[in-house]
């Protein structure tokens, strides 16, 4: 596989670049790369860090970010779905924490309960 294209115009290395993230965006086992790629990035991720791990945390920044940007380059339209999806899913993980957490707070009222009536009847 060809990682350079050295022998190309600027026009067809622009063209290429278009197709491969047309390519990436297009398929749903792309997209999953690329939103781990962005994930791994810590792009979406804030706080202090200091010393190497600020180093190593704002190249991987840097990368997450380059990934982000040509995908909106080449894409848009395809970027679009792909952060549309990525709002869905965290709405869906938000609604099912929701749901945990109703179902746990639920599970606590019953055993307080539960408590409360065998205390009552000492």
């Amino acid at each position: 596989m060809q990682t350079g294209r050295p022998h190309q115009s600027p026009e067809e290395a622009e063209a290429y670049a278009r197709q491969a993230y047309r390519w990436l965006l297009a398929d749903p086992r792309g997209r999953y790369v690329a939103r781990e790629l962005l994930r791994v990035s810590g792009l979406s991720e804030t706080g202090p860090r200091t010393g190497e791990a600020a180093v190593f945390a704002n190249g991987a920044r840097m990368v997450g970010n380059f990934l982000n940007e040509r995908m909106q380059l080449h894409d848009p339209e395809g970027w679009l779905r792909f952060e549309g999806e990525y709002v869905q899913e965290r709405h869906e993980l938000a609604r099912q924490e929701a749901e945990q957490k109703a179902e746990q707070r639920k599970a606590l009222e019953q055993e307080f309960l539960q408590k409360g009536a065998k205390r009552g009847s000492l």
